[in-house]
């Protein structure tokens, strides 16, 4: 049958049966403290193949207790693990077994068991927790783990209990658990709080904090919290969870160097915004205090021009003229940009001839553009509104200065300034602006100084191009104001393109 004969020898048919087919492994230990018989699942929960002196079987209760033979002797008053296994104590019902196949664990139940004067002893049952133990001990590490991230987060987390009044309003609530980082930012101690309410430890706590946990804890609602406490002179990033009814978690985070840190950023911000706004007010200022003599000086030269001077002096004359000429220019490239900073800018659209204006600038910059050895060009688009509501003197800001800027870095090449309708509606009406010319070009990586202010190119002091480096960054200024931005592609040797698109209201 693959168990041993020690049945057949006292000729127990029954007992025999009902011991090989049990499904729960069984032992039989005899009278004098012996091993008997194993029944089949015995024989494969021990990991025995055969018959072999079970008698002789070594157990031990851990990986270093040493082995031990069974020699119980029957009658002595032993513990169920004694008796079984010659152990010397037990704790409980559950112990660590040992067999060929390793380390298990089992609850064991004994009973005695007389069929005979020659068939009595000890009848053991092993019942195999194994996986419930490995079930548990899963758990434990879980535990552990949980446990570990609990008291290493940087946050401070604790589980609390809300606590109602008679009424059912919540009234106060109780520490349950905190972990070190919430000691740490509320400046107390575990040991001083666990078990103890919030106004036990704060006593002026504001109603405040108890309303919103009580939602939290009574709604289930998840909730963010940026507060100030009283008591402990700190602000709080909270955000605070329910876990179940009646009890909330919170997540808090010192933000008060944050805060006050921000308020000073703030403060720094609006004090370097007032400094900033007097700068350009003194600056618009000081630009219309040098103009008006400015003007004084250029008229006076014009008279001077009507005179009859000889050839050197016209010359000198001419000279002071382009001098003058320059320095007013610089002057109101100041006066545009301050007033651009400050935000006092103002649009005022009126209806125009396009077309019309822009002939006049053509005609403007065509001496200018000949002079330097260049074909000066305009196209127009001929489906392009003929009137259209424009500000008439922003408009011609920035497209003189592109076409200034174009002229100023093209030599004996070519100036072509292009406006292309892009989609008209009922009234109104996108229109594409673009100069475009042959000259030196820009690189790619110079390209971010474009529109930056009192920013050029090249910037040595012996630099062959002159200029403020406003122009461009005035010019950006205004498109943006009007809800568009310049931009440019350019090649170096091959030329330049700046352009953009605008929207107009427009009168057939």
């Amino acid at each position: 049958m693959g168990y041993i004969s020690f049945l057949e020898k006292r000729y127990d048919r029954y007992f025999e049966t009902f011991f090989s087919l049990c499904a729960t492994p069984m032992l039989f230990i005899c009278q004098n403290g012996r091993v008997g018989c194993l029944n089949r699942t015995a024989f494969e929960l021990f990991g025995f193949s055969n018959e072999e002196n079970i008698s002789d079987l070594y157990f031990w209760e851990d990986p270093n207790y040493r082995f031990k033979k069974s020699s119980i002797r029957f009658g002595e008053d032993r513990t169920v693990f004694d008796l079984v296994y010659s152990f010397e104590a037990v704790k409980n019902e559950c112990f660590y077994k040992t067999s060929k196949k390793g380390v298990f664990k089992a609850q064991i139940m004994v009973s005695r068991a007389v069929f005979s004067q020659e068939l009595n002893g000890q009848l053991v049952e092993i019942h195999n927790l194994s996986d419930i133990y490995v079930g548990q001990e899963s758990m434990d590490t879980e535990k552990q783990m949980l446990k570990l991230v609990f008291d290493s987060m940087t946050e401070g987390l604790a589980l609390h209990e809300i606590i109602l009044n008679e009424h059912g309003k919540a009234y106060d609530y109780r520490f349950l658990q905190v972990n070190p980082s919430f000691e740490k930012i509320m400046g107390l101690k575990s040991a001083d709080i666990t078990g103890k309410t919030v106004r036990q430890i704060l006593p002026n706590v504001e109603q405040y904090w108890i309303d919103t946990y009580a939602k939290v804890a009574l709604e289930g609602e998840t909730m963010r919290i940026n507060n100030f406490s009283s008591d402990l002179k700190k602000y709080f990033d909270v955000i605070a969870f329910s876990p179940k009814k009646y009890y909330f978690a919170v997540l808090a985070l010192d933000i008060t160097e944050k805060v006050i840190m921000h308020r000073e950023l703030i403060k720094a911000k609006e004090e370097a915004e007032a400094a900033w706004r007097a700068k350009n007010i003194f600056i618009a200022n000081m630009s219309h205090e040098l103009r008006n003599p400015m003007n004084g000086i250029m008229g006076f030269l014009d008279l001077l021009c009507e005179s009859e001077l000889n050839d050197s002096q016209r010359e000198y004359v001419n000279i002071i003229q382009d001098s003058s000429f320059s320095l007013l220019r610089i002057l109101n490239d100041i006066i545009d940009f301050s007033r651009l900073d400050s935000s006092a800018m103002s649009i005022c659209e009126e209806m125009t001839d396009i077309r019309a204006y822009m002939s006049r600038i053509y005609e403007f910059f065509l001496p200018v553009c000949l002079s330097s050895g260049n074909n000066f060009v305009l196209e127009t688009d001929s489906s392009i509104p003929r009137s259209i509501f424009v500000d008439k003197e922003r408009y011609r800001q920035v497209i003189s200065n592109l076409i200034g800027n174009a002229v100023k870095f093209c030599r004996n090449g070519k100036v072509e300034v292009s406006l292309s309708m892009i989609s008209k509606t009922d009234g109104a009406c996108e229109i594409s602006f673009s100069v475009k010319d042959s000259g030196i070009g820009i690189k790619q990586e110079d390209m971010h100084k474009l529109f930056r202010p009192f920013s050029q190119i090249d910037s040595t002091p012996g630099k062959k191009y002159g200029g403020t480096g406003l122009g461009l960054a005035i010019s950006q200024r205004i498109i943006q104001a009007f809800g568009s931005e310049i931009k440019v592609d350019s090649f170096p040797g091959k030329g330049s393109r700046f352009y953009f698109i605008l929207k107009f209201k427009y009168k057939d």
